[in-house]
């Protein structure tokens, strides 16, 4: 094989595989391909991060906290204590009534001191406390010791508050696989309702043809002919109308997967879900799975663990704390200082803001347990209704398989009878309409079925 030939083959290959359709999309492919480009999915997966930074938020309550401050001041005036003339007068008084004396090196006497000096229109100058410019700064540690519950079921409290997030999470990404399962089986369903549509366009063009030549030889009427053009101009709108139908399912589908709205749908056939013939087993599980309740029941935790940290404020609040300070005066023994202290806080009266707030929550979670009643009695019947749905589509589709059966053999001996020249036109349009309407009514029980499947599984929450 020569340079030529082996290139030839290449090229071929490489056209062949650009012709070929692409691979058929499963639907566990496209819940994954709608979870990456969803935006309600990404805004609940958000407000589970938001949950978890105010759970550290929470947490960081425990640690330590450390602050610096500085300052550089410069004041008008150099402050100062002022000393009464009455304290310095009387000051002098009592000088005068003691014995006031020298000390002097050991054995020589001591000289007394003159107490009677006068000194008209003396005054004591003001005392300098502080500099007119200085510099201070300082840092300080605070550590909580005892806070009575208060930051423990704060915490508590955002934890259940992720706890919550996390099962909002869930609820959006199975709702999401429910309207991309419904997107994807409408697209099954407009596809077959396509190839009914032309199926039945191909019957009646073959009527027509059958008319038109019994016309022609005049073993029909006119009017036989025009009634079979009719009715295949009548076929044509209607697969017009699926075709439509087709492209907006496609449409649909690919908007909830971020994709272009007119990218072409490839799908692969979808199974039912596997169903259970108890429907008091199907509810408990529901009862059980359903992550709104969950999301109901770990919100009244978190409120409940408000409510008790708000209460929690009134009862005592231990911590100690350490830190130094500097602060320049030269006029000030020591500049710097260190200080360490246990410090107690108990706010005994709040005016009662503290007692209301917790019992504002302990009634708004008095709220969502009704409504959790409320919801578990919607599920309960969101499960009834989709149990009975999967039932009804079944039996549906055993009826339908007959009827399509039915409608094949009285079409095909309709056809035959006509063409021996035994029925009229009528009789075979009639035949081919309750054909494609048994196909139609075929179709769509099987993927009402499969719908109703996937109806149960997002209503017992195991989608």
């Amino acid at each position: 094989m020569n340079k030529s030939q082996c290139l030839g083959i290449c090229l071929l290959l490489m056209l062949l595989n650009f012709l070929s359709p692409a691979s058929a999309e499963t639907l566990e492919e496209a819940w994954e391909a709608a979870a990456i480009h969803n935006w309600s999915l990404k805004a609940s997966q958000e407000e589970v991060n938001a949950a978890h930074e105010e759970l550290a938020a929470t947490k960081a309550a425990r640690l330590p906290r450390v602050s610096v401050d500085g300052s550089y001041k410069v004041l008008d005036e150099t402050p100062a204590m002022e000393v009464p003339q009455e304290m310095v007068d009387q000051a002098i008084a009592k000088a005068e009534d003691l014995s006031v004396s020298l000390d002097v090196p050991w054995g020589l006497p001591s000289i007394p001191l003159p107490t009677d000096i006068d000194i008209p229109g003396f005054q004591v100058p003001n005392i300098p406390m502080a500099e007119k410019e200085s510099l201070s700064y300082g840092a300080i540690v605070e550590i909580p010791v005892f806070t009575s519950g208060k930051i423990n079921n704060g915490i508590k409290a955002s934890q259940a508050m992720l706890e919550a997030a996390r099962s909002d999470s869930g609820t959006a990404a199975q709702d999401l696989r429910m309207n991309v399962s419904e997107a994807y089986i409408l697209i099954l369903r407009a596809q077959n309702a396509v190839k009914i549509a032309e199926a039945y366009v191909d019957s009646l063009m073959a009527h027509a043809g059958d008319a038109a030549d019994f016309y022609e030889q005049g073993y029909a009427a006119k009017n036989d002919f025009l009634a079979s053009q009719v009715a295949l101009a009548d076929g044509r709108q209607s697969l017009s109308k699926a075709k439509n139908a087709r492209d907006l399912a496609g449409g649909a589908y690919n908007r909830l997967l971020g994709r272009p709205l007119d990218a072409p749908v490839f799908v692969e056939e979808v199974r039912r879900l596997p169903v259970q013939d108890s429907l008091d087993a199907l509810t408990k599980a529901a009862m059980k799975n359903r992550s709104e309740l969950k999301s109901i029941e770990t919100r009244v935790e978190a409120l409940n663990y408000s409510a008790k940290m708000k209460k929690a404020g009134l009862l005592p609040q231990v911590g100690v704390s350490g830190g130094y300070q500097f602060t320049e005066n030269k006029y000030q023994a020591h500049e710097g200082i260190w200080a360490a202290g246990l410090g107690v806080k108990w706010e005994l009266f709040d005016g009662g803001v503290s007692l209301k707030k917790a019992g504002a929550d302990r009634r708004k979670a008095m709220a969502l347990e009704y409504m959790k009643k409320d919801v578990r009695s919607g599920i309960a019947l969101q499960v009834r209704k989709a149990w009975l749905d999967s039932k009804e589509a079944k039996e549906r589709v055993s009826v339908s398989e007959k009827a399509l059966d039915q409608a094949d053999e009285n079409l095909r001996v309709a056809q035959d009878r006509y063409k021996a020249g035994l029925s009229t036109n009528t009789e075979v349009l009639d035949a081919q309409t309750l054909r494609a309407k048994a196909m139609n009514n075929h179709n769509e029980a099987v993927y009402d079925w499969v719908l109703a499947t996937y109806r149960l599984g997002r209503a017992t929450g195991a989608l």
